[in-house]
């Protein structure tokens, strides 16, 4: 696990909670979480472990459409690693990218840890990640190109899986390219601005 071993055994350590990327490496969820709750020592802050992890989803009207979608943030991400970051592309440029094979195995990879579908697959999807990995929050991502459709994953909420009121997420911007930030009721703009928001913006 490299880094990331070493992060779960310290907040463990000291008693702190611990938030893991597992859109990122979903391979690695359950040992980092196994190690930092193996490690935990009750603290000032906790007097349990407390463990949050990172995970992409995208929810459609059908499972083909939310393929579809998800792979404009696949190819986003394809052009981030190799150096060359730009504007989430649209469906339509993902679906005719001249994909190379090695191109095509990150693509397949990063859909593989993207919980998508229509709103029924979603909920069930980050249901099951949540039991598997006992993980006490999610916190969800969702890169796609159009942010300002309505958001079909809202309807996939439930009691006991719901936006936490005073989160904040990071949504591309169609126009800019650049991050917005999203709260409760209002939409922050490029600068992090909200007027009357209870929620500040991250700094």
């Amino acid at each position: 696990m490299g880094s990331s071993g070493f992060s779960a055994r310290l907040a463990g350590m000291l008693g702190l909670p611990f938030a893991f990327a597992h859109h990122f490496s979903a391979g690695n969820t359950v040992p980092a979480l196994e190690l930092y709750r193996s490690s935990f020592q009750p603290s000032a802050v906790l007097d349990r472990p407390y463990a949050m992890i990172g995970v992409s989803a995208v929810a459609a009207d059908t499972s083909e459409r939310a393929l579809r979608l998800a792979r404009s943030g696949g190819l986003s991400m394809l052009r981030l690693r190799r150096g060359a970051p730009q504007p989430v592309p649209t469906p339509e440029e993902a679906e005719n990218h001249p994909y190379s094979p090695i191109e095509r195995d990150f693509l397949d990879d990063y859909l593989s840890k993207v919980v998508l579908g229509d709103a029924g697959e979603v909920r069930h999807g980050l249901e099951d990640l949540r039991k598997r990995t006992e993980a006490d929050e999610l916190m969800i991502t969702t890169m796609v190109h159009d942010p300002r459709r309505p958001d079909p994953f809202l309807r996939a909420g439930r009691p006991g899986l719901r936006p936490h009121p005073g989160a904040l997420t990071a949504t591309a911007d169609p126009q800019e390219g650049r991050s917005a930030r999203v709260c409760a009721d209002k939409r922050h703009d490029l600068h992090g601005n909200c007027t009357g928001c209870r929620y500040p913006p991250d700094t």
